[in-house]
């Protein structure tokens, strides 16, 4: 049999609860016994310290306790309950039941003790019993308060119950949100989410919740545009390579060198994109190799710089590049130039005739600041989060006719890669852009020690 959570924990806050009072019950009633007891002795011995100076002076007047049961049957009237009063052998000189003057006295544990004492010495003791009905009226007393305790015991413990089922259904209604809505996403449904009304570790969980089902929902939607995008990016140069290979099947066109070449850097498209979802997918899942070396990263970004001068050249854009020469990074040489060649060309893409392109750095303790920016056309500001997406495209953005897009390489996997690349050399890349000021990328690498 299933229990739920609300319900074991109010039978744990009433158990608690119980023991609780349980325990409070217990301790007060005996320390109300023991007080109550306490009173009661205090009591008796206050109104009888009248007895006990008569029977002091009696003994001092006379040296010997005969006679004394006439005083106490004088004076028994006032005093109340049962009075014995001993020598110093505790024998009975006097008795206000006259029942055992003359034997040995045997005191109850209920009898109150008064010492005689004349110059100094104890010769001899008064012991006092409450009669029948004051040892009554005690009995009721503590039954009285007992009853009380205990009442108030079940009163407390009641409410106590009421105020737990109370706490634990508001700590169990967020989980059984939480369980209704993760239910509904193993079904399918990624656009479950739960309130968050309070911050404490309830609280955090909810927003944890909410927190991964939007990650969740977002990877899925990636996941979507990917299998699209993927299957956009290959239909074209498939369509154009099968359609060559038809014509010259059908004898419609003929094998021209001009043909062929058309139909082989349709195939190379294919390849680097196959090549580059496959470099990407490795850099996703760790399972990337670097081989880092000591460098001088103006090596790298000269190599970098070089690969993209013709299409700066051609454009007229002053492309510069300000890194010291004795600055070196510990970093695979190969894929950190594959980063700058990605931003340059997307740089040089973006940035009209006549503008310039620059790549500057920054030492920063342990870690070289790189960065490349452009006087080009800029990111929109709702564009900027998405840059680094796969397949993300930028283009509606644009004021130029190119089919180019901002993530590089035509498919939308060149930033998407960079940034991969990036963060296995334990760095990071961020980008900020003012549309029609121009765009900067910045990333991170690791100084050599």
């Amino acid at each position: 049999m299933r229990i739920s959570l609300q319900w074991r924990l109010l039978a744990a806050f009433v158990v608690v609860v119980l023991v609780a009072v349980a325990v409070v019950a217990g301790v007060g009633a005996r320390s109300t016994a023991t007080e109550f007891g306490s009173f009661v002795t205090q009591s008796g011995r206050m109104q009888h310290r009248p007895l006990v100076g008569l029977l002091t002076q009696y003994y001092a007047q006379n040296r010997t306790w005969a006679g004394v049961q006439d005083l106490i049957a004088t004076n028994v009237g006032w005093m109340g309950g049962h009075i014995v009063v001993v020598d110093a052998q505790n024998v009975a000189v006097a008795d206000s039941g006259n029942a055992i003057t003359g034997q040995k006295f045997a005191p109850s544990s209920a009898d109150t003790e008064m010492d005689i004492q004349v110059a100094g010495q104890v010769v001899g003791r008064v012991y006092l019993n409450p009669t029948p009905e004051g040892a009554q009226l005690n009995t009721d007393f503590m039954q009285a308060t007992t009853r009380g305790i205990v009442w108030a015991g079940l009163a407390a413990s009641l409410v106590a119950a009421l105020l737990s089922f109370f706490i634990a259904h508001r700590i169990t209604a967020p989980v059984r949100a939480l369980t209704t809505a993760a239910e509904k996403m193993t079904h399918g449904d990624l656009n479950q989410r739960v309130q968050v009304t309070s911050s404490d570790e309830i609280g955090e969980l909810g927003s944890a919740f909410n927190t991964m089902a939007s990650s969740l929902a977002r990877t899925d939607q990636l996941r979507r545009n990917l299998v699209a995008d993927v299957a956009h990016e290959l239909r074209t140069p498939l369509t154009s390579v099968l359609g060559s290979l038809e014509a010259m099947r059908d004898g419609v066109a003929e094998p021209t060198p001009e043909f062929l070449n058309s139909a082989y850097d349709e195939g190379l498209l294919l390849k680097h994109l196959v090549n580059d979802l496959q470099e990407l997918s490795l850099a996703e899942s760790g399972q990337i190799q670097l081989d880092c070396q000591r460098v001088t990263l103006a090596e790298i970004v000269e190599g970098a710089v070089r690969a993209v001068a013709e299409q700066a050249k051609a454009k007229a854009i002053t492309l510069s590049a300000d890194v010291p020469p004795d600055l070196s990074v510990e970093v695979d040489a190969a894929r950190v130039g594959q980063v700058l060649r990605n931003l340059l060309a997307n740089a040089l893409a973006f940035t009209p005739a006549s503008g310039r392109v620059e790549i500057s750095t920054l030492p920063l303790g342990e870690r070289v600041t790189v960065s490349v920016t452009d006087t080009g056309v800029g990111i929109a500001a709702e564009d900027l989060p998405l840059v680094f997406e796969r397949f993300y495209r930028a283009d509606k953005s644009r004021t130029r006719a190119s089919s180019g897009s901002r993530s590089g390489g035509g498919a939308g996997l060149g930033l998407a890669i960079a940034k991969q690349w990036i963060e296995a050399h334990g760095g990071q890349i961020q980008v900020t852009s003012e549309p029609g000021r121009g765009t900067t990328f910045t990333f991170t690498l690791p100084r050599a020690r």
